[in-house]
This record gives C-alpha cells, structure tokens and sequence, in this order.
C-alpha cells in the first residue's frame, strides 16, 4: 500500500492529531454498486490510499458500497467518469469480499480520493488497510478486527466481538469501545503518535499491557490497576479478574485511556 507523501506524514507524526485528508480535493461524483449473495459473505478487505472507510450493518438483500469520489482542483471535473467500477474494484474469494481502490495503481493516485460506506450484514471478520484519513466501524457484532493507517484516526465501536482487535496507527488516534461483550482474543492497540482509547464492558477480566514511552496513563478505577510513573514514561499492567484475554494499548508520544 502506498503512504502519502513525505511532507503530510512528517507534519502528523510531529502533531499527533487528527486531521482531515481532503486538502485540495473536492468531491466530484457519487456512485454506488451492490454486493451480490452478501449472505454468503463472512469476512470484508478494504484496500485505500486517502480518504475515508466507514463500516455500517444492514440486511443482506441492502448490503453496497456508496461511494464519495474526490479529485483535485487543479484537474477538470471532466476527468471524472460516471462508472463505479473505473473507482472501486469488488473481488470474491469464497466466503471473502475484497474492496479496492482502483486509482491506487495509477500514476495519478495522489489526485484520487475515496470515501467510502460500505454497508454489510453483521458479525463478519473486517480488515482495513488505508494510509490516510479516517476509519469508522459501527456495529452490532463482528468477528476479528484489523486496521492499519499512516496517519489518521481509527475509530471501532462494536457492541460484541467474537476475536481479536488489532489496531496499527503512526499518527493521530485510536478508539475502540465494545459495548456489550468482547472482544473475546482480546486486542493489540498500537499508536506511535497519538491517543489511545480503550472501552470494554463492566467486569471485563484479562491481562492488561497499557504503556506510554512518553505521555500518560488514565485507568478507571474498577479496573484496579495501579499506574506507574517513570521519568516521561508511564504503565499500567496487570490481571484483572480470572483468566480472559490480553488487552495491549501502547502510545510512544502520547495517553493511553482505558474505560
């Protein structure tokens, strides 16, 4: 996957903050294509360079891919053609479906944007790779979890997760909050410039591997842990009731929360 240019990324890990990606794109057309035996389907991969992923549950017989096309302003809105498969790629692999951006492999990606919502029956296995800009998954349930981004903001809200969550952000932020139960493998939650925010359900008990190398810790209290102050640095570690899963959130320059 390619990252976004040298001068963006350097700018956000040296902000650590949230951002929006569109700088001189504007939005030039909206397309939409539906995802045919969505039933059949237990598992999403979504490929993009910029812009925007967001997750969101329907029925099967509803379940598309809308998308937002953005193109720079130096380029003729006539460069722009109305045909959702000249933007998205859609590739079944048994039970997989795999969502790309077609201008990814251009020579012009960098004047490309997408903005997607991709709507999907629950309880699905979800992976994201996108460099930059924002990811927003919202759902009932769902099963392991993977995103990926240079520079962005992740955002996970799930009430139950059957697997693991494992988030990768260099810069801006990570949230993930599961209502109701879960995630049951736990999750790996990593973020070099940024905040990290953790939300698991009353009386979740697992192993907890919280850390920032230069930042801050804040743990509610009916998690009894205690946090541990060391120069810059600062930890939290420990069980937490019985048995249960691994709950790692680590920030090099930044806060971890956990609620």
């Amino acid at each position: 996957m390619k990252l976004p240019t040298t001068a963006l990324l350097a700018t956000l890990l040296a902000t650590g903050c949230s951002f929006s990606i569109s700088g001189n794109h504007r939005v030039v057309g909206k397309l939409s294509g539906a995802i045919v035996d969505a039933q059949a389907i237990d598992a999403i991969q979504v490929e993009n360079h910029a812009g925007k992923v967001a997750i969101r549950a329907c029925e099967a017989p509803a379940a598309s891919v809308e998308v937002e096309v953005l193109l720079t302003a130096d380029r003729p809105a006539t460069d722009y053609v109305r045909d959702f498969a000249k933007h998205v790629k859609l590739a079944r692999s048994g039970p997989r479906l795999t969502v790309t951006n077609r201008h990814d492999s251009a020579v012009d990606h960098e004047d490309w944007q997408l903005r997607f919502v991709i709507n999907v029956p629950t309880g699905m296995a979800i992976t994201i790779h996108q460099a930059a800009g924002q990811v927003d998954i919202q759902l009932p349930s769902a099963k392991d979890v993977v995103v990926d981004s240079a520079a962005g903001s992740i955002n996970i809200t799930i009430a139950e997760i059957t697997g693991k969550v494992t988030a990768d952000n260099q810069a801006g932020e990570i949230t993930l909050a599961v209502t109701k139960n879960g995630p049951t493998g736990g999750c790996h939650l990593n973020c070099t410039t940024g905040t990290v925010s953790l939300t698991l359900p009353k009386g979740t008990n697992g192993m907890f591997d919280l850390h920032a190398t230069t930042g801050d810790i804040s743990v509610a209290k009916h998690y009894g842990l205690e946090t541990k102050r060391s120069v810059t640095s600062e930890s939290a570690n420990g069980q937490v009731g019985s048995g249960g899963a691994t709950f790692y959130a680590h920030t090099v320059t930044g806060t971890v929360r956990v609620r």
